[in-house]
């Protein structure tokens, strides 16, 4: 037998070895990956300037960091809906007399900030 010929059935006895060892044990799953029934989540970031100096608060956060960093809101408003939980904090600045800060929470994450500019 000439070596050309040894060499490639040596060749392929290795290859049918790794395939037939290898069966049902696949490094990447042939199948799909499930997709998630939550949507993607976009943080956003906002950097409040308060009396008390700058603040930096992002979209998910929890209220009671979001209080630990603020401070207990000047007004509070609490909605259900369902089984949504819709919290409206507002904080006064400089100006004691409007509100400079309007947090939006939902299920008790921020979900969006608005800030009063002159």
């Amino acid at each position: 037998m000439s070596t050309f010929v040894k060499i490639l059935i040596g060749f392929v006895l290795g290859v049918a070895f790794v395939v037939f060892s290898r069966k049902g044990h696949m490094d990447f799953p042939m199948e799909k990956p499930v997709a998630s029934s939550e949507p993607e989540r976009v943080i956003q970031a906002f950097e409040l300037s308060t009396k008390n100096g700058i603040k930096k608060l992002h979209t998910y956060m929890s209220k009671d960091s979001v209080q630990i960093l603020m401070g207990r809101p000047d007004a509070t408003d609490v909605r259900a809906v369902y089984s949504t939980v819709y919290e409206v904090w507002k904080y006064k600045g400089r100006n004691m007399l409007m509100d400079e800060f309007t947090l939006k929470f939902e299920n008790g994450e921020l979900m969006s900030v608005d800030q009063y500019v002159e």
